[in-house]
């Protein structure tokens, strides 16, 4: 004689026990949803870490420029000081012109295609044409690539 399986009963989920996982899921809702109201999730913000570019460490001493060509070209004499780590070229300065007044009256701008390493002198740079009122120069460089 063979045996009789046992039926298995299914047993009903007791009410009680809902309404618990009910509130329960309703509780971890609320609590998420107050902390991303406190602490809304920010998006992914890549950091990049920006190098100083050439010209910031290139400046310029002992400037001293005179008129050429009938009084109307101005010529410089300065250096140029490399403060990079590395060797420079192209440097473009950048001549700011005034009045006696102090009235800027014009610029000009001139390339100077050298390697720098350090510290150089460069002699009567031919800056180009200048007014006639120009009275006082401000230089600056303007731009300088890095030599690879």
């Amino acid at each position: 004689m063979v045996p009789k399986p046992i039926e298995e009963k299914e047993r009903p989920v007791h009410p009680a026990l809902l309404t618990t996982l009910f509130l329960m899921m309703l509780v971890a809702f609320y609590v998420g949803w107050v902390d991303r109201q406190e602490n809304p999730v920010q998006p992914f913000k890549e950091t990049v870490v920006k190098q100083p570019s050439p010209e910031s460490n290139i400046s310029i001493k002992n400037l001293n420029w005179t008129r050429g060509g009938f009084g109307s070209v101005m010529l410089v004499t300065f250096t140029l000081k490399n403060e990079n780590h590395y060797n420079v070229r192209d440097v473009q300065i950048k001549c700011d012109l005034s009045g006696k007044s102090g009235t800027v009256i014009g610029s000009v701008e001139q390339t100077i295609f050298e390697r720098l390493v350090d510290t150089k002198t460069f002699s009567d740079v031919n800056m180009g044409f200048i007014p006639g009122q120009t009275n006082s120069v401000n230089c600056s460089v303007l731009s300088a690539k890095r030599d690879s």
